[in-house]
């Protein structure tokens, strides 16, 4: 687990590849204030500083869903934010569209 100063220290970059343009767009649900998603060239970035007030950790549990024909489904992961400055994610399995998420 790396150790974050929530509030100051953005989070490492958190990347899903959509292979080959299959999926054309996607939607993340779930994070936590000050983190946010892009998508650009097949690519989702989940990236920012967590800005939540929190006084016990906290778990988010997020969701990308993608979307495009033929290739759609959801894969979710978690980014855990203790009030210490403790900050962890994790990449669970989902229906994916390929095996390079």
């Amino acid at each position: 687990m790396r150790r974050y100063c929530v509030k100051t220290t953005p989070i490492d970059d958190i990347t899903y590849h959509q292979l080959e343009g299959d999926a054309t767009n996607a939607t993340v649900t779930g994070l936590p204030g000050g983190v946010s998603f892009s998508v650009l060239s097949g690519i989702v970035t989940i990236s920012g500083t967590p800005t939540d007030d929190i006084t016990s950790t906290t778990v988010y549990d997020y969701t990308i869903t993608t979307t495009g024909s033929p290739c759609s489904g959801d894969t979710t992961g978690t980014i855990t934010l203790d009030p210490d400055d403790d900050l962890a994610y994790s990449i669970n399995s989902g229906n994916r569209c390929t095996n390079t998420l």
